[in-house]
């Protein structure tokens, strides 16, 4: 069986979405063939030695966290760090790019890998690939989680002077460091054409998803009202003004209508959020509640009538990965506003929801399905596709093929 060696620093039990694509690749790559090995920062405890943790598919390496207080840069020393290629300055993370490093070369020294793959962010993993591709003589393949910012690939970036120079800075490394890569993967189409042209190399793209069995143990529990939900990040490029302009429009059709926002992260957006109930007289209808568990997220998801996405209208190539999980939960989806993009694509596809450019068009369709009409005509089987196994195992096709070669194209494509 080929050897895989997997480095991410976002993985379970780190409860954020990044540990969920990471554990994803680790679960599903087996079923393409490959004995998967992950490194990553121990988030379970606090031991002060490696941990060998087998997990489902997959065995996880995991290296102790140090406790060291957050880095204090001058302007002048981070100039300095970026012309080196080492971006990764807030926090603990200088430490942890030497500190894996060691260990990387250390564990070469008692084990083979047939191919490395390292998840951005941090930068580091794009760097360690690629040096340690050249020292071990192994190919390497690389995933984009995201981009350095997602302004870049936006209609009107606003990047400051010093922004500017850190994304030229940054673009000219990611050059050097995908140059040899054998395949690359990121979550949307616009961001594996623009990683695709600056690096030369196959890239190709595997979406975010959800789990299968996500909401198999979930159940539904009666509300008052009809329940308008937002589940998830919140953040300020997002255009929320859009719904509460669009309920305010229907609140003497619907005057139990309910606003939920579940996930609200800091006293900016939960201010934003309690002027416009204040502004659109909205405020009866509110309700804002900061993160919760997964499990509780989940549930209010189900228990939603209809669950609230504004998408990214200004940046190219954004999916939230809250949207996966919308899909997988059943209830219709309101893209409001639509980004005339992916994520109008998606609900097309799909036919979990509707995007809209107008608030009236959005009000028209809260009272149609408040009264049961004009309900999402979901396809089941292209909604499936957006599962992680699925989005996984194509991955590992992909791999296989290029590892292989032309040659081998049937062995890696065997279980289609």
């Amino acid at each position: 069986m080929k050897r895989i060696l997997l480095l991410s620093y976002h993985f379970p039990p780190l409860s954020v979405i990044a540990s969920l694509r990471a554990q994803a690749f680790a679960k599903w790559l087996g079923a393409s063939g490959w004995d998967v090995t992950v490194v990553a920062p121990n988030w379970a405890d606090e031991s002060k030695e490696v941990q060998e943790i087998q997990g489902d598919g997959f065995r996880l390496l995991a290296l102790p966290i140090l406790h060291l207080a957050n880095a204090r840069n001058s302007p002048i020393k981070t100039f300095l760090q970026y012309q080196k290629g080492h971006f990764d300055l807030h926090a603990r993370l200088p430490e942890f790019r030497r500190q894996e490093l060691a260990f990387l070369r250390e564990l070469h020294a008692s084990e083979s890998f047939d191919v490395l793959f390292g998840i951005y962010s941090p930068h580091y993993h794009l760097e360690h690939c690629h040096l340690l591709s050249q020292e071990w003589g192994i190919p390497y393949v690389l995933d984009f989680r995201d981009l350095w910012d997602p302004r870049v690939l936006g209609n009107n970036p606003r990047l400051t002077r010093k922004e500017r120079l850190q994304w030229r800075l940054i673009q000219s490394y990611w050059k050097r460091w995908t140059s040899g890569a054998m395949l690359i993967s990121t979550v949307s189409e616009p961001y594996a054409r623009f990683i695709g042209e600056l690096s030369g190399r196959p890239t190709v793209t595997i979406t975010n998803g959800f789990e299968a069995d996500l909401f198999s143990k979930v159940v539904r529990q009666p509300q008052e009202g009809f329940v308008v939900a937002h589940v998830g990040s919140f953040y300020p490029q997002q255009q929320v003004e859009f719904l509460f302009e669009a309920v305010a429009k229907v609140l003497h059709v619907i005057p139990h209508i309910q606003l939920h926002f579940v996930g609200v992260k800091d006293t900016v957006m939960q201010k934003r959020l309690e002027h416009l109930g204040t502004t659109f007289g909205l405020t009866d209808h509110l309700t804002i509640e900061g993160r919760l568990p997964r499990a509780e997220a989940l549930q209010r998801m189900v228990d939603s009538d209809v669950l609230y996405y504004p998408a990214w209208c200004e940046y190219e190539g954004v999916y939230s990965g809250k949207i996966f999980e919308y899909l997988a939960s059943g209830r219709p989806i309101a893209v409001a506003p639509g980004d005339g993009g992916i994520v109008d694509a998606l609900m097309q596809e799909t036919g979990a929801g509707k995007p809209f450019s107008t608030a009236v068009a959005l009000g028209n369709w809260l009272t149609d399905l408040h009264a049961g009409k004009n309900l999402p005509q979901r396809n089941e089987s292209a909604i499936q596709h957006y599962t992680r196994q699925r989005q996984v195992e194509h991955f590992g096709r992909l791999l296989n093929q290029v590892y292989l070669g032309e040659d081998d194209q049937n062995e890696s494509t065997e279980g289609e």
